[in-house]
């Protein structure tokens, strides 16, 4: 059982995490848990509709990509620019996009982008930054001020992705349904990828099945990101549990917490 797409004019990306199901039995409750990409591309039919379904909307993106694409302002819905990322973390750092070989190519190896989006992916779970910032994440939704949530980012993959695993897994979500769930992005990513290789091959004059295997790695999810994120946690903290506790400082009484919010 995955997250269910909801239709919009001009957003591709947004889902209700509302029917999954838990190890238990349990189900998350519809309607109050959304997940998408950008917003701004919203239509006004789309921007009534969020209005109606939405009472906070966080925006995990950089402070430049909100700069250059603000979200909709919608009458009645409160937002917060949430950053994941801060000058500690920040993915250009980790995914090179003009790297080079020694002739020039810019995305020549495709495993070596996929290497270095893993890379990206690790601080998810070791950059205090990040982890201060799915912690603020967890407590807009401990607080019980809002019906219904709704957090994005820019492609909703990455960030946006990590978040809703991280919420997932405190829920009690299978694992396999997690990653399915991370995975279905792709579904509605696909004019986005075309259109990177349409402007890789206008930029440089050619694309080789190098460039196009970088490019499907860097805009598309996988399932080694998501594996890499949960590797690494229990590398560091033995296991999942204790990087909600210890990393993020959500004790067990407010996963509890979560779990009367959010299932039922």
């Amino acid at each position: 059982m995955v997250s269910k797409k909801i239709p919009f004019e001009n957003l591709n990306n947004v889902r209700d995490l509302g029917g999954m199901v838990t190890e238990d039995g349990r189900h998350v409750k519809e309607g109050m848990l959304l997940r998408s990409g950008r917003l701004f591309e919203a239509s006004d039919a789309d921007k009534k509709r969020l209005a109606e379904m939405v009472d906070l909307i966080l925006d995990f993106r950089s402070k430049d990509e909100v700069d250059k694409t603000p979200d909709p302002q919608l009458d009645g819905v409160e937002y917060i620019h949430m950053s994941i990322y801060d000058d500690s973390f920040h993915p250009d750092r980790h995914v090179e996009k003009t790297e080079i070989d020694p002739e020039g190519r810019p995305l020549h190896d495709g495993e070596r982008t996929r290497r270095s989006m893993c890379a990206m992916y690790l601080q998810f779970a070791e950059n205090e930054y990040a982890k201060s910032q799915f912690e603020f994440f967890l407590r807009k939704l401990l607080s019980g001020n809002y019906h219904c949530v709704l957090w994005h980012c820019t492609a909703g993959k990455d960030r946006t992705g990590i978040g809703a695993a991280i919420l997932q897994k405190i829920l009690g979500i299978p694992y396999e349904d997690i990653l399915e769930d991370y995975m279905l992005t792709n579904e509605y990513m696909g004019p986005e990828v075309e259109q990177a290789k349409k402007e890789f091959f206008e930029q440089y004059g050619y694309l080789t099945e190098e460039n196009e295997k970088s490019l499907e790695y860097l805009h598309r999810t996988h399932p080694s990101y998501v594996d890499t994120v949960m590797t690494r946690i229990d590398e560091l903290y033995g296991n999942f549990d204790n990087y909600i506790t210890q990393g993020l400082h959500i004790s067990e009484e407010e996963k509890e917490q979560l779990r009367q919010m959010y299932l039922d």
